[in-house]
């Protein structure tokens, strides 16, 4: 069982960590901070080798890794819903017999 529960807060460190570095730039600070501190006592719950400490930091950065992929999610489908809304823009403003000042922007 110990085995299995450091090979997976392992691997969980490493995803964590990279989709961390990967997005920082969709994810507000204060939620990198929260994963940043998760991944952290889970690295170090991993060099005390105390398996219920393993688990615990494990389920901490596990949240932690929730709050960071609804932000990288909520932040990918707004930047989509913007491109695509610029590029409405764009072809209403070419359509010379459309008069842009019928539509609405909310």
């Amino acid at each position: 069982e110990m085995a299995d529960t450091r090979n997976q807060a392992d691997q969980m460190v490493y995803q964590v960590e990279k989709t961390l570095n990967d997005n920082a730039d969709k994810i507000a600070e204060d939620v990198q901070l929260e994963v940043r501190e998760a991944i952290e006592e889970a690295k170090e719950a991993l060099d005390k080798g105390a398996i219920e400490a393993i688990k615990s930091a494990t389920e901490r950065m596990e949240r932690a890794s929730h709050r960071m992929a609804e932000q990288i999610y909520n932040y990918d489908f707004y930047d989509a819903f913007h491109s695509i809304f610029q590029l409405f823009k764009s072809f209403i403003n070419e359509c010379s017999f459309i008069n842009s000042s019928n539509f609405f922007i909310i």
